[in-house]
C-alpha cells in the first residue's frame, strides 16, 4: 500500500505503553507525526484496529505452546539417548561425520 506525507491514518482503539493500565485510545497520524490522541471520530484516509480487531483464546494458545515444547524436549532426550547408546556400542549413527583422520573409515 502506498502512503505519502499528506494522507491522514487513524489507530483505533491502541493502549498506549506509557499508560500500562489506561483504556485504548485512539491516534491521528497526519503528515507522518502524531496530530491527535484520545476519543476521536472515524475520519482518516486509512483507519486501523488496535487492541479488539483480533480476539484469540487464551487457553487453546497455551496448550498448544506447553505441548510443543513438551513435544521438542521429548524429540531432544530422545536424541540424546540415541547418541548415548552410540557411544557406548561404537555403532555409528545415521548421518553422523567420520572423525577427522579416519578418512570415513
Amino acid at each position: 500500500m502506498y502512503y505519502n506525507v499528506w494522507m491522514t491514518l487513524l489507530l483505533r482503539h491502541v493502549r498506549l505503553a506509557a499508560e500500562k493500565n489506561g483504556a485504548p485510545a485512539d491516534i491521528l497520524l497526519s503528515g507522518g507525526k502524531i496530530s491527535a490522541i484520545g476519543d476521536l471520530p472515524p475520519r482518516a484516509d486509512f483507519i486501523f484496529e488496535g487492541e479488539g480487531a483480533l480476539r484469540v483464546p487464551t487457553w487453546p494458545a497455551r496448550i498448544a505452546v506447553i505441548l510443543g515444547a513438551a513435544l521438542a524436549a521429548l524429540e531432544y532426550l530422545l536424541a540424546a539417548a540415541a547418541h548415548a547408546r552410540a557411544l557406548v556400542t561404537g555403532e555409528t549413527l545415521p548421518g553422523d561425520v567420520a572423525s577427522p583422520g579416519t578418512h570415513g573409515l
